[in-house]
């Protein structure tokens, strides 16, 4: 495998809103290779998401979401309501919904 600056020029990340069950707008980060994310539904995604105690979604260099990326698949991160990552009125409206 290249080097992590190698590495970081093969992939790209963008953030879109996506409606919740009760029309809160959620935020879901897109991991993925390079010229490889078709808004088609066509994509082969590996989704996650995790909202409780008011901690964020880590991210970070994982070797197996990597392989995944070069192998065409996109990672979905969804920032769900209960966790950090917006806040901590983001993280009370969650609780026990």
């Amino acid at each position: 495998m290249g080097s992590p600056q190698i590495l970081r020029n093969q992939f790209e990340c963008s953030q879109m809103m996506v409606p919740g069950h009760d029309g809160e707008e959620i935020p879901l980060n897109l991991f993925y290779k390079k010229g490889n994310l078709k808004m088609n539904r066509r994509n082969r995604v590996l989704m996650e998401g995790y909202g409780a105690y008011g901690i964020p979604l880590s991210t970070g260099f994982d070797i197996i979401k990597t392989c995944a990326m070069e192998r065409g698949w996109v990672i979905a991160q969804a920032l769900v309501r209960g966790g950090g990552d917006r806040g901590t009125a983001w993280h009370e409206q969650g609780k026990l919904d």
